[in-house]
């Protein structure tokens, strides 16, 4: 594998390109002269998605399924990828990136109270919510209603930032007037997780 440049900085990128290498170190192995730690390839990006692969160090065979993210999911996964971590972009160390602010939710009342009901009558009847993982202050779901049909939903338990799902509604919510709105498989996730229900209150203030 290419060697690991500690003194050469790179902003963390703005958005996500094809080809992009991120070595993730603990910075408890800084120096090896064989870093310990993962490597994440970003094999497709589009004006919508990134899809990644975890590799291991300096191997040509990944160790991990491809995962495909929206594109406003880019900035939280690198701040939590990075997050007591040293990462490095194609061999130079990256300054880490911060997540941005919170920006509360706008939803027209109507639309509010149709996701409200739908969550509650058709995800926490028809649909298997598991979690998943639960790290670098994420906590993650899988909402599944069949063997065909499932989505991620990701909440920040710090309210960092507003709870995202991969499935087509939450994509299109994020354009035009609707921007802002939750789908009903986020709103089921905070309805059946009591850590995380406050965060509701975001769709009344």
């Amino acid at each position: 594998m290419e060697s690991l440049h500690e003194d050469r900085l790179v902003q963390a990128p703005e958005k996500p390109l094809r080809g992009m290498r991120f070595w993730v170190q603990d910075p408890k192995y800084r120096g090896r002269k064989h870093p310990v730690g993962i490597e994440l390839r970003i094999f497709q990006a589009n004006r919508r998605y990134f899809a990644y692969q975890e590799f291991p160090f300096g191997e040509p065979v990944p160790s991990g399924p491809r995962r495909k993210l929206r594109n406003d999911q880019w900035k939280p996964w690198l701040t939590a990828m990075s997050k007591g971590k040293d990462v490095f972009l194609n061999g130079q160390r990256m300054v880490p990136s911060e997540p941005e602010p919170r920006v509360p939710v706008r939803m027209d009342t109507v639309a509010r109270d149709l996701r409200l009901q739908r969550a509650a009558r058709q995800v926490l009847q028809d649909y298997r919510i598991k979690p998943v993982t639960e790290s670098s202050g994420e906590s993650v779901f899988e909402v599944r209603r069949d063997a065909l049909v499932a989505y991620r939903v990701v909440v920040r338990r710090d309210w960092s930032t507003a709870p995202t799902c991969t499935c087509p509604d939450a994509a299109r919510s994020m354009d035009g007037a609707r921007r802002g709105s939750w789908c009903k498989h986020v709103l089921a996730v905070l309805m059946s997780t009591e850590e995380l229900r406050g965060q509701l209150l975001d769709l009344f203030l």
